[in-house]
C-alpha cells in the first residue's frame, strides 16, 4: 500500500450502516492501515461515517462504540450520540468531534424539522461538533417558504444553507453558539499546525471585524428599544 501524505488527509468508510456493514467486520483491515501507516512515519485519522440512525441499542448504534475504540478523530453524522449520556462524555474526554450535517438529515428523515436535530443537544453539553453539508453534490435540495416544502433544485446544497437551517431552527442558537462551532471546525480540521495557526489568526481578525460590524450596524437602533410586555 502506497499514501501519498499530502493527497491524504483521513480515511473513511461510507455506506447504509442498516445493511449490516458494521465497523466490527472490518477491525483486522483497520489494524492492518494503521500498521502501514506507521511503518511509512505517516499519520491519516480515521474520520468514520456512523451512527446515522434512529435505531437504539443495535449493531448500527454499536458503531458510535467501535469509532471511539479505534481513535476515531471525528464522527460523520452520529445522529444517534444524543441518546447516549456516557457516550458524549467520552467524546468530550477524547476530542472526538461529530460532523453535523442538518439538511441531509432531515432529507433522509432523521428529523422532520432542525428544531429536533441533535446539533442543539451536542452544543448544550458542550461535545464538541462542526456543520457540514454532507454530499453537496448530491443533495441539490433549498427548502421554499412559499410552498413550504422541500424542492429539487439545479442549486447544489452549499455549506451557508445548513449554517442558515441551524440558525433559524433553534432560538437557544447564538453569536457565541456559532463562535464555538467555527472554533471546534478550526480545532478538529485536518490542517497541520502551521497551517491551523494561520487559518486562525486569519479567523480571529475577520471575527472580530464581523463583530464591530454588528454593534456598528445595529447598536443604534436599539437605543430607544423597549421590550414589549409580557417578554422577558
Amino acid at each position: 500500500m502506497i499514501i501519498v501524505a499530502h493527497e491524504t488527509t483521513g480515511f473513511d468508510l461510507v455506506g447504509h450502516e442498516e445493511m449490516g456493514n458494521e465497523l466490527r467486520l472490518f477491525v483486522p483491515e483497520f489494524l492492518e492501515f494503521r500498521k502501514k501507516c506507521k511503518a511509512q512515519r505517516l499519520d491519516i485519522p480515521f474520520l468514520f461515517h456512523c451512527g446515522e440512525t434512529l435505531d437504539v441499542g443495535d449493531k448500527v448504534d454499536g458503531n458510535l462504540f467501535d469509532a471511539v475504540l479505534l481513535n476515531s478523530k471525528r464522527i460523520g453524522h452520529g445522529y444517534a450520540i444524543a441518546r447516549h449520556p456516557l457516550l458524549m462524555e467520552i467524546f468530550k474526554e477524547k476530542k472526538i468531534a461529530i460532523e453535523t450535517c442538518p439538511i441531509s438529515n432531515e432529507v433522509l428523515g432523521l428529523t422532520s424539522v432542525i428544531a429536533g436535530h441533535h446539533l442543539p443537544i451536542l452544543l448544550a453539553n458542550d461535545v464538541p461538533c462542526t456543520i457540514n453539508s454532507d454530499n453537496a453534490t448530491f443533495y441539490k435540495w433549498v427548502f421554499s417558504s412559499v410552498s413550504q416544502h422541500w424542492m429539487l433544485t439545479n442549486l447544489r446544497s452549499s455549506l451557508s444553507h445548513d449554517f442558515y437551517q441551524a440558525m433559524i431552527g433553534s432560538e437557544s442558537m447564538s453569536l457565541q453558539g456559532w463562535k464555538q462551532l467555527i472554533k471546534w471546525s478550526l480545532e478538529h480540521s485536518c490542517m497541520n499546525p502551521e497551517e491551523l495557526a494561520s487559518v486562525t489568526a486569519e479567523w480571529t481578525k475577520r471575527w472580530k471585524e464581523f463583530c464591530q460590524w454588528i454593534v456598528d450596524e445595529y447598536g443604534p437602533r436599539f437605543e430607544e428599544w423597549e421590550p414589549r410586555p409580557g417578554r422577558h
